[in-house]
């Protein structure tokens, strides 16, 4: 643009602005800032010795198990649990797991499941990473752990993702042999031969 039809469209521009009358003043109504409460936390602990200091709400909206145990006592700031029941070492995935899906639920993966592909199955691309790892011949055990986590805590979206993952796997374990999978000493069970 040459610099004398850039000036004549400035000043053209400049016209239009002169041609508008006053200014409107549209005032808004202004919103009181409340005082933010702080949120309500609950500290988790396993065997009475890991401790997790987590959003109260967070927890009731996402298990059922945390949120009629908070209800039955609402001054309750902190829970046990035994480590049979929630393997300390695999709460702080299930806490990452709770946090993604605080404010987007995850979406039950419909059954029957039509699929081997554990790819064509999870629509959600966050969920398939978290789960994955888990598939892995070395940390089924966990994968196991973990499924009974999800259903003593009552967290059907992480049960339902965790069960539909299992049921994706290529594996060689007897139905008489899947209580000896609980155990580590037991991982090398898994193959993608057929029985």
């Amino acid at each position: 643009m040459t610099s004398s039809k850039r000036k004549f469209e400035e000043e053209k521009v400049d016209q239009l602005i002169s041609l508008d009358p006053e200014p409107v003043v549209v005032e808004l109504p202004v919103e009181k800032k409340q005082k933010e409460e702080p949120e309500e936390t609950v500290i988790i602990k396993i065997d009475n010795n890991d401790s997790f200091i987590l959003s109260r709400s967070m927890l009731t909206s996402q298990s059922k198990f945390i949120q009629t145990a908070l209800e039955g006592d609402r001054d309750a700031t902190e829970l046990n649990f035994s480590s049979s029941l929630v393997p300390s070492d695999l709460f702080p995935d299930i806490v990452i797991y709770l946090t993604h899906h605080n404010k987007n639920r995850a979406e039950l993966i419909g059954h029957p499941i039509k699929s081997k592909k554990l790819e064509d199955i999870i629509k959600d691309d966050w969920d398939f990473a978290f789960i994955t790892p888990y598939l892995k011949k070395e940390r089924i055990s966990s994968l196991f752990k973990l499924i009974g986590s999800a259903n003593y805590l009552e967290i059907p979206e992480l049960l339902n993702l965790c069960a539909a993952s299992f049921a994706t796997l290529p594996i060689g374990i007897r139905p008489s042999e899947f209580p000896n999978t609980f155990g580590s000493e037991h991982d090398n069970l898994i193959s993608t031969e057929k029985i």
